[in-house]
């Protein structure tokens, strides 16, 4: 989905993990920790568009980390989303 697109891979990314989260009994706040790993030499920009629609203005974000590498898991894919929550 989205080959050669940061910004649509990483909306189906959030999306993604969305859902886990809720079907975890979560919801985007109880977010701790997000890590990405992103291809290397992909402009982060797009990516980080789609982030912030979908934190938008709430408080206290979780701690960030990015990571850029040689490659994923397949040659199309140019984002990876780990995160980590804190249930209720």
């Amino acid at each position: 989905m989205g080959k050669d697109d940061i910004g649509r891979q990483t909306q189906q990314a959030l999306g993604n993990m969305l859902k886990v989260i809720d079907a975890a009994g979560g919801r985007i706040e109880n977010l701790v920790k997000v890590t990405l790993a992103i291809k290397q030499g992909i402009d982060l920009g797009p990516g980080f568009a789609e982030w912030m629609k979908v934190w938008n203005n709430r408080p206290n974000p979780p701690t960030v980390t990015a990571l850029m590498v040689a490659g994923l898991a397949h040659p199309d894919y140019l984002i990876e989303i780990e995160a980590q929550v804190v249930l209720p």
